[in-house]
């Protein structure tokens, strides 16, 4: 199996989008989901999640795990 940037760099079927967490919250969340649901469109991807669904995930992984002032949080699919 071959791992993230390196899948990408090779075979050029992986999206990600870098978000960063401050007070809980994502910032410019928007902007980030509507960019990589754009992406996966134009890769032919389905993501699985309405962009709802994948805001709702992202904020309850952050909550669960203590990240709400992580700088740098990565969101994957390939």
């Amino acid at each position: 199996m071959i791992f993230g940037s390196i899948r990408n760099f090779l075979i050029g079927d992986d999206i990600w989008e870098e978000i960063h967490a401050s007070n809980g919250r994502i910032q410019l969340a928007k902007d980030h989901i509507d960019r990589l649901f754009q992406s996966a469109k134009a890769m032919f991807m389905d993501l699985g999640v309405s962009e709802t669904q994948l805001q709702d995930l992202l904020h309850k992984t952050l909550d669960e795990n203590n990240m709400s002032n992580e700088p740098h949080v990565h969101t994957r699919w390939w």
